[in-house]
């Protein structure tokens, strides 16, 4: 009965263990794996493309203020009634530049064949000053520094996006280090199982037990079975995702390799340093600042359309032959008299969205503040469980010490050397889980308090 039981169990097992061409598993330490998915991650990938494009977004913004320059060119033409009529080439050349300060430089040449085959041509120049409103307030530079603001609140959500990646990678980790153990305690469990089982069948040859011993015996062996099985099904789907998480191929096996310190050192900061460090350093107030900049340009923006515009310009024009010359000076003034209400309408809504986004700032600060606190208790709550979880570990190991001699007396059996044995790899695993939250928490404090981990 034994026999037909246990068959179906090992070979499902035999069946569901992943198989790999490669003759060594990758070791993958801590470090590594966090190179791997900055590297090959996908949507860290796209996110990097995207912060590309808000930067050639902002070089877009930047050239209007760069020189403009355009060469037109009829080398080939030909005017008259006939097919071929006379050769009356022309070009033309086209400059332009605007500053900061708010001047416009615009200069054009031209030159065309004329009759006689006289060459004519003709030249004009002109700058133009803004005097209202403000150049720095102009809806071109207002454009420019939006794009500047927006780039850093890209640039700041793409490290924010780094460093919450890190902490995925470190979760996903230290969690395979958690299942190998968790499996190594299974198996030992199923050992002692089956060595359950053969003492029971043992004692009812000898008639010292009954059938229903043997059957308990059976039962618990296939419950350690089914145990391991599902951890290691566990560990199987988590290197599955760690290796997804890292861009590495799934078909590629991986073994993760890391000790913690012998030596357990508490992060040592108080919570109202954690907290303004949080105020002081943190992204999110940072983006919030760079968002209330932003508002406050629109604000600026939507005021400006309302205002009268006023410019200053001078020109001068010469056309060859003949030697015309044009001088042009002119002060323009627009005010715009009635838009229906449309133009208050428009302010008032920058205006609420201003203040929206104070508020949003202030409640930002309360939250981070709350959240630091939540985060401190933690990690010093897991501070003391670290403390007694090694006490714990280092008594279990003293104990199987003791127990390993009373055994080679055979004082005590090999079932209670095994529960021994697996006291310790409980202590280990359990001491080694809560060393993982520990590091994870840790990280979580240093990344709200505003540190780049």
């Amino acid at each position: 009965m034994w026999t037909k039981i246990i068959f179906p169990a090992v070979l499902i097992l035999a069946l569901s263990a992943p198989v790999y061409s490669q003759e060594s598993p990758t070791e993958l330490t801590l470090k590594i794996s966090i190179q791997l998915a900055l590297e090959h991650n996908l949507d860290l990938r796209i996110a990097r493309v995207q912060l590309e494009e808000t930067e050639l977004e902002l070089d877009k913004a930047e050239a209007a203020f760069n020189s403009q320059v355009s060469l037109s060119l009829s080398p080939l033409q030909w005017e008259g009634e006939e097919m071929l009529g006379e050769y009356r080439p022309q070009a033309r050349l086209e400059a332009s530049l605007l500053t900061p300060g708010g001047t416009s430089y615009n200069l054009n040449i031209s030159g065309a064949k004329g009759e006689n085959d006289t060459m004519g041509t003709s030249w004009s120049a002109s700058v133009s000053q803004q005097i209202i409103p403000h150049p720095d307030l102009d809806s071109s530079s207002l454009s420019l520094k939006k794009s500047r603001i927006t780039l850093e609140v890209e640039k700041l959500g793409f490290e924010e996006k780094v460093d919450e990646f890190k902490l995925q990678v470190m979760m996903g980790f230290y969690a395979i280090l958690t299942r190998e153990k968790e499996c190594d305690l299974k198996q030992l469990s199923l050992e002692q199982a089956k060595e359950n089982l053969s003492i029971a069948t043992d004692k009812l040859q000898q008639g010292m037990a009954s059938e229903l011993d043997v059957l308990d015996a059976e039962t618990e062996l296939m419950a350690a079975e089914e145990t391991l099985f599902q951890a290691e099904s566990t560990l199987s789907q988590d290197r599955m995702d760690f290796k997804d998480l890292l861009g590495i191929p799934w078909q590629e096996d991986i073994v993760v390799v890391f000790q913690f310190p012998g030596d357990f050192q508490p992060l040592g900061v108080t919570l109202e340093e954690a907290q303004k460090k949080a105020l002081e350093n943190r992204p999110q107030i940072r983006e919030q600042n760079f968002q209330i900049k932003l508002y406050q340009l629109n604000l600026t923006q939507t005021r400006n359309e309302l205002s009268p515009l006023l410019n200053l310009s001078l020109g001068y024009t010469s056309e060859q032959p003949g030697l015309e010359e044009e001088y042009r000076t002119s002060l323009t003034l627009e005010v715009p008299l009635m838009d229906g209400g449309k133009g208050k309408a428009e302010v008032k809504i920058a205006q609420g969205k201003l203040r929206e986004a104070e508020l949003n700032l202030e409640k930002l600060k309360r939250d981070i503040i709350a959240e630091m606190r939540g985060y401190f208790l933690d990690l010093k709550r897991m501070e003391k469980t670290v403390k007694f979880l090694k006490l714990s570990q280092e008594k279990h190991r003293q104990t199987l010490e003791v127990t390993k001699k009373m055994f080679g007396q055979g004082a005590l059996t090999e079932q209670e050397l095994q529960e021994k044995e697996i006291s310790v790899k409980q202590a280990e695993i359990d001491l080694l889980g809560t060393l993982a939250d520990y590091e994870v928490a840790r990280n979580k404090l240093l990344k709200s308090m505003g540190e780049r981990l």
